[in-house]
């Protein structure tokens, strides 16, 4: 289901040829008053009416299809054999009406998702051929033919300004994007903000974004994630296909620890306390773990996540290009890793720390050496 001017991607089954996906159009009138948006019909009216049209369209026309809804396939996944001993496997069952059955559904998702990602024989997702050729020839002339291998990047932007999901200014990221560049890198802007125009000239190409290589958006975004050879970006649902395609991945202000967006390094938002101090990230684990999906808390959090700068995604970007030249599988920061539990994507996905984040850690935690990036 999708609605008008969300960021639903129509095209999305051009990515899967064995799937037929169908996008159909949600029946309600969405408008905004100020930051604020509505829909009419609300969701918890149209919802059930949708799911009982829907089950009796298939009981009509499909009879021997199995039909399940989102909520329903979510909910009847069974724990994997890696969260066995960790989930209950009655979950649904023992936590229901409550947030921790949200969470733990997502976790077990985020375990099927993290083996299935890692089959080598599951087809890798991609546009057709035609479509694929035609824009590779549009990204070699906007270069002006030169070799360049090509990196996605995805920038996360919410409407809400003081979102804890949002985010870094699109402007801090220029200075990891001139690196990527000095690599030799052609950069494909596929997340939510783009550079402005002066800033685009300044990569005479390099740089692009669905308009400046004249493609449509949703073909850009489905293209960038299937076909880049690294990714880099804020932790969010943009990062799902490269996790699919498994390219090394970056993810930065990555949030919560416990069920956010992995990839193959994250580098979290650091926290703060109430006076805008900066606290170590062993604080930030234990006492917002979940972050804003586990909002029933005893008492209220006393830190906050704040968005990485343009200083520290530079450095993460420097060190994670080290690691694509050099791949190592060293995980450092053991004074974290031990303290990340076994019910998150961080563990599922065999996700790193940032070396880049780990100095900066170590720098306010009493007693650890800051250390530096791996050559």
């Amino acid at each position: 289901m999708y609605e008008p001017g969300s960021t639903h991607n129509l095209k999305l089954g051009l990515i899967y040829p064995d799937v037929m996906v169908l996008m159909i159009r949600k029946t309600c009138l969405v408008f905004s008053i100020g930051k604020k948006k509505f829909r009419f019909p609300s969701d918890e009216l149209i919802t059930p009416i949708k799911d009982a049209v829907s089950e009796w369209f298939m009981w009509v026309f499909a009879p021997q299809a199995t039909f399940q809804n989102y909520g329903a396939l979510m909910s009847r996944q069974k724990v994997p054999p890696s969260l066995k001993g960790i989930i209950s496997e009655e979950y649904m069952e023992k936590y229901a009406e409550t947030v921790m059955a949200t969470i733990f559904s997502n976790i077990v998702w985020y375990g099927h998702f993290a083996k299935e990602y890692k089959d080598p024989s599951m087809p890798r997702p991609r546009l057709p051929e035609p479509l694929r050729r035609e824009i590779h020839e549009k990204l070699k002339a906007a270069r002006h033919g030169r070799e360049a291998r090509l990196c996605m990047s995805y920038n996360k932007f919410e409407e809400v300004a003081d979102y804890v999901r949002q985010g870094s200014a699109i402007e801090d990221y220029l200075p990891a994007v001139r690196l990527l560049v000095a690599q030799g890198y052609q950069v494909l802007l596929a997340g939510d903000r783009s550079f402005d125009q002066a800033q685009m000239d300044e990569f005479d190409g390099m740089v692009v974004d669905a308009g400046r290589v004249d493609v449509e958006k949703d073909l850009f975004r489905l293209f960038a994630p299937t076909e880049a050879d690294i990714c880099i970006g804020d932790a969010g649902a943009g990062i799902l296909i490269p996790l699919m395609v498994g390219i090394p991945i970056l993810v930065l202000n990555y949030y919560p620890v416990g069920i956010g967006s992995a990839g193959t390094w994250v580098y979290p938002k650091r926290y703060v306390d109430e006076a805008g101090n900066t606290v170590p990230y062993q604080r930030a684990i234990k006492e917002d773990l979940y972050g804003i999906y586990e909002p029933d808390r005893e008492e209220p959090l006393r830190i906050s996540p704040v968005c990485n700068s343009g200083e520290e995604i530079t450095e993460a970007v420097e060190c994670f290009l080290e690691d694509v030249a050099s791949p190592s599988d060293v995980a450092p920061g053991d004074e974290l890793m031990d303290l990340v539990p076994k019910r998150s994507s961080l563990y599922f996905y065999g996700s790193k720390f940032s070396p880049a984040f780990i100095r900066r850690n170590r720098m306010i935690s009493p007693g650890r050496h800051p250390g530096k990036c791996p050559k």
